[in-house]
């Protein structure tokens, strides 16, 4: 028998990418993906009853960034503001 505790009730671990014009948009996003899939794999598992990980996406000066693509991609969160 497997002994499991859940991540019940612990703060969410904070993980900010960081966008600025320039970036590849899978040097932002690809990251984000893997975390937000381990949010889904606890989940589904049982394993927490709460998401363990808390995406951002922060710039230098907040709002939108231009990314190598093209792709201008909102952002709310200044970095500064984070602490």
């Amino acid at each position: 028998m497997v002994m499991r505790n859940k991540a019940q009730n612990r703060k969410p671990r904070s993980v900010v990418m960081l966008g600025f014009s320039g970036a590849q948009v899978l040097d932002i996003t690809g990251p984000m993906e893997i975390f937000k899939g381990a949010n889904d794999v606890m989940l589904r598992r049982e394993l927490s009853d709460t998401p363990v990980y808390a995406l951002k996406l922060a710039t230098t000066a907040g709002g939108v960034f231009a990314t190598t693509s093209g792709i201008r991609p909102p952002c709310t969160t200044r970095l500064a503001a984070l602490g």
